[in-house]
């Protein structure tokens, strides 16, 4: 039952997103390096809807991550999207997994913050304080 629901959720979460998969293989495999740029509000902001509407699960799955199979999600998101992400930025591979666990646990950071906050902010305005973090860019300051 478990597993039946976690594919429930799931597919719950894609239907937030417009790109499908093939797209999204395309783009990794052979679009521009800014392309790759997957921390824009075209993903951010149906992502962070998906958490707002579902942040009794978000919670659950963060603290009970054995429980609802997050490892074995992220080794996947890590398998076919992070790591061919990085290796086209030309990352050092013995690097990837240090870097790719610290952008997660930082925006994770934030959206517990804003779960906590009983998500007070508005999607547009986290999406836009994880891309300050996470670019550092002035432009959004």
């Amino acid at each position: 039952m478990l597993i039946e629901s976690i594919e429930n959720i799931r597919l719950d979460f894609l239907k937030y997103f417009n790109a499908d998969k093939n797209t999204i293989k395309l783009k990794i495999r052979n679009g521009t390096l800014k392309e790759l740029n997957f921390i824009t509000s075209d993903y951010l902001i149906p992502f962070l809807n998906f958490i707002k509407d579902n942040r009794r699960i978000f919670k659950i799955t963060v603290s009970k991550s054995s429980a609802m199979d997050s490892e074995n999600t992220f080794k996947k998101l890590f398998q076919y999207i992070f790591n061919p992400i990085m290796e086209r930025f030309r990352c050092p591979e013995d690097e990837r997994i240090y870097i790719i666990n610290f952008y997660i646990n930082g925006i994770t950071a934030v959206i517990m913050e804003w779960i906590k906050n009983e998500c007070s902010l508005s999607p547009e305005k986290v999406c836009c304080i994880i891309k300050k973090c996470i670019l550092n860019n002035k432009d959004y300051y």
